[in-house]
C-alpha cells in the first residue's frame, strides 16, 4: 500500500489549494475537487489541471499509466436544481496513442461510486442506500 502512496503522491499535488483544487487518492482511485462560484469556473479549473504542462495527463504520459478517460466523471455538487440544469459538460483535449489531438467529453452525472461509497449530486445518500439494499435482498435471496 506504501508503493501506491508513494507513487500517486506526484499526481495529488498537481492540485492547487490555493486556487480551490484539491484530491485525494486511495492506491488507483483518484478524485479531483474543484471549488468555485459557477460550474464554468470550476470546470475550467479541472480542464487546467489535467491539460497543463506537468498535469496529470502528463503525470500519466510520464509514469506509463494512462487514464482510462472512459471512466471519468464530473459531479456538480450545488443545493439549487436550477443550477444543475445548465451545468455542461467538461470536454479534455489531450494527445492519443496514435500522436493526434484528439478530444474526450467527460459527461456530468448525477451519482458515482468512489471507493465503494455511492455519492449523489445533492450529497444525500439516497444512491447509497438504494444499492445497500438492492444487496440486501440478493443476499437474502440466496438464503
Amino acid at each position: 500500500m506504501i508503493y501506491y502512496a508513494l507513487y500517486i503522491a506526484s499526481l495529488l499535488e498537481t492540485a492547487d489549494e490555493t486556487q480551490n483544487m484539491f484530491s485525494g487518492g486511495f492506491v488507483d482511485d483518484t478524485h479531483f475537487i474543484a471549488r468555485g462560484k459557477t460550474f464554468k469556473e470550476t470546470h475550467a479549473k479541472l480542464k487546467n489541471l489535467m491539460e497543463r504542462p506537468n498535469g496529470a495527463l502528463d503525470w500519466s504520459k510520464s509514469h506509463n499509466s494512462p487514464f482510462e478517460l472512459s471512466k471519468l466523471a464530473v459531479m456538480n455538487f450545488t443545493h439549487s436544481d436550477a443550477k444543475a440544469a445548465v451545468a455542461g459538460e467538461l470536454t479534455i483535449t489531450h494527445t492519443a496513442s496514435s500522436g493526434n489531438q484528439d478530444v474526450t467529453v467527460i459527461p456530468n452525472t448525477s451519482t458515482y461510486k468512489l471507493l465503494g461509497v455511492y455519492l449523489d449530486s445533492k450529497l444525500k445518500w439516497s444512491a447509497h442506500h438504494n444499492h445497500i439494499l438492492k444487496r440486501a435482498v440478493r443476499w437474502t435471496a440466496l438464503f
